[in-house]
């Protein structure tokens, strides 16, 4: 049974609601034994998650969508740190690998990196470890969440999750910041998930579409890496050379630099249009 793509022979309220549990089923059986790579994993379901839930949100009580999306963001938000020292410290091995930085800074950074992933999965820990895949089973929508839904509620849904997309890319076309970039990206990998999940309702259309998203979704998250990176880099109190040879190698060296400037060089031309 497909998990990610919806199925046009079953009745739609039914096959959205189930679409939706999965991915909380999926983040609930990855965080039995928390480590980099399921905590991940998990990070990736909670947010395929609150696209679908924006997806059906026409077709649903606004005070439920407002209990779900706040419960599943929270979720998210713990999982965050986690996923964000593994990526720096991946960085830091490159970077000590191609001789940017020196043993000593990259000691340095290594051990402000995992210790920021000790104190995040701490955290995890102990804000109860069980109590969070509780509340993602909790989260679950209920068979009748979504009585009545219909496509014109799907059409709506990816319409508002676009147009907040273009919002977001004209904040950054005016002011291209990280933070800026970042924001657009969220957009971005909500309207990706929820094109993907309808594939199958127009493939010849929508395949290339879902490809198309998931691309500029990934250049925007290199630059949200380099950006997380350099300020762990910052925070670990680098010396000033290092910390030079840091921004510098963001800009020029580390992976995902070309599908960066890529991204940013959308935001250029948007700007120009």
């Amino acid at each position: 049974m497909p998990t990610d793509t919806i199925r046009l022979d079953q009745p739609l309220d039914r096959e959205m609601v189930r679409l939706f549990r999965g991915q909380l089923r999926r983040a609930h059986r990855s965080l039995r034994q928390p480590d980099d790579r399921s905590v991940h994993t998990a990070r990736k379901a909670v947010k395929r998650s609150r696209a679908i839930l924006r997806l059906v949100r026409p077709g649903l009580r606004p005070d439920r969508y407002r209990q779900v999306d706040r419960g599943v963001r929270a979720v998210g938000r713990q999982l965050g740190p986690i996923r964000d020292a593994a990526v720096a410290l991946a960085v830091t091995g490159r970077l000590l690998a191609e001789g940017v930085l020196t043993p000593g800074a990259a000691d340095r950074l290594g051990e402000y990196v995992r210790a920021s992933a000790a104190e995040a999965h701490a955290r995890l820990e102990a804000g109860g470890l069980d109590a969070l895949r509780s509340d993602l089973r909790r989260l679950e929508l209920a068979d009748d969440d979504l009585r009545g839904l219909d496509v014109s509620h799907l059409a709506l849904g990816l319409a508002e999750t676009y147009a907040r997309g273009r919002r977001r890319l004209a904040d950054a076309v005016a002011e291209p910041s990280s933070e800026a970039l970042h924001a657009w990206r969220r957009q971005v990998k909500h309207h990706g998930a929820q094109v993907a999940l309808l594939v199958p309702a127009w493939p010849p259309v929508l395949r290339g579409a879902a490809r198309a998203v998931a691309d500029l979704a990934d250049a925007l998250g290199d630059d949200h890496d380099l950006a997380e990176f350099t300020r762990l880099a910052t925070l670990a109190r680098l010396p000033r050379r290092d910390l030079r040879a840091v921004r510098a190698a963001a800009e020029t060296r580390c992976p995902g630099r070309e599908r960066r400037g890529r991204a940013r060089d959308a935001v250029t031309r948007a700007g120009r249009s």
